[in-house]
């Protein structure tokens, strides 16, 4: 059967970047609904409009498999008591936006629990770009990763999810708020040892992102001083359609047709059509997919983990963790993963 997918939330998240997520998907998913606290009319690429629903009563829940739940954070706590009153709650997966909790709401944390499955939308880990990385790393093309640089491509949260997955790691173990060149800054070690640093502000269209490996390196910066072998990876600069491939090492990645079926889409539909957030409208539709599969990669402890990092962080300008279980988890992860 066909998933049916309800949105709870109707702000700019979902209009810019959710909701073309779940539309680029075509027949591979049915839209329920979507919620929000006043009544809305939400264009469709088509020209149509979807009438938003007022009312978040188990009923209209029934035989929904996926709720993506992109409210305020005040908001959430409301949310998640509606949908914990959904009989069918079992077989029930739930997407949440960043951040997934106010940190006061922390130690109620355990409102997640008894879905099938609650997973963050952390959509930066599945940006072609990214992927195309991750699967450089995975090939074992540049050996094992030593060092990964976001220069002006990270911002808090979104940012360590990144680095986590490039680096392989679901922890880190330091973390301090610096400066480079004069400019703020985060020198950060991972849980698996890998010595990473982030620059900010975000400046997308200008920003680089290199990983550093035993053999080689990888970059989209082509005059990247690296040691041994180089791959140049080229972010998609054409902003006149829908997708534009990425390319690495000069040759355009294959398209898949989820993404054929988003050059079929009017670009004039999207709220924001810069090519950062179209990457982002696939890493989303990505992450529905993998979990519709049953693949869950990001999920609840890991969006309350880099939420709380980032938080400690910001306050108190470093963060520290201790390895657990054969350092494959950590302390904090354990106590996080017993509130999820």
């Amino acid at each position: 059967m066909t998933p049916k997918i309800a949105i709870v939330g109707a702000g700019t998240r979902v209009r810019s970047t959710v909701l073309p997520a779940i539309l680029a998907l075509g027949d591979m998913v049915e839209l329920a609904g979507i919620h929000s606290r006043k009544p809305r009319a939400v264009p469709l690429p088509d020209g149509s409009e979807v009438q938003t629903i007022t009312s978040l009563e188990a009923k209209h829940f029934d035989g929904v498999d996926i709720v993506i739940v992109a409210v305020k954070p005040a908001a959430i706590r409301n949310v998640l008591d509606a949908l914990n009153a959904v009989p069918g709650k079992k077989t029930m997966s739930v997407v949440m936006d960043t951040p997934p909790l106010r940190l006061s709401d922390l130690v109620k944390s355990r409102m997640f629990r008894g879905f099938k499955s609650v997973i963050v939308g952390e959509d930066w880990i599945k940006l072609s770009p990214i992927l195309a990385i991750r699967d450089l790393v995975a090939s074992g093309a540049i050996g094992d990763p030593k060092r990964i640089t976001l220069d002006r491509m990270s911002y808090r949260y979104h940012g360590l999810a990144t680095l986590r997955a490039l680096a392989g790691s679901r922890w880190f173990r330091s973390m301090k708020a610096t400066t480079k060149n004069g400019k703020a800054a985060y020198d950060i070690v991972t849980g698996n040892g890998v010595r990473c640093v982030t620059i900010m502000p975000r400046d997308y269209g200008n920003g680089v992102i290199s990983v550093s490996g035993t053999t080689g390196w990888v970059s989209n910066d082509p005059g990247f001083d690296g040691e041994g072998t180089g791959h140049v990876l080229g972010f998609p600069q054409d902003p006149s359609g829908w997708y534009q491939p990425t390319t690495l090492d000069g040759t355009p990645l294959p398209s898949d047709p989820v993404e054929d079926h988003m050059a079929s889409l009017p670009l004039a539909y999207l709220e924001d059509p810069s090519m950062i957030n179209r990457l982002k409208i696939r890493g989303y539709a990505r992450l529905i997919e993998d979990l519709i599969a049953g693949k869950v990669e990001y999920d609840i402890t890991d969006g309350l983990y880099d939420f709380v990092v980032t938080t400690v962080v910001e306050r108190l300008k470093r963060f520290r963790d201790f390895g657990a279980g054969g350092g494959q988890t950590s302390l904090l992860r354990a106590v996080l993963a017993r509130r999820g």
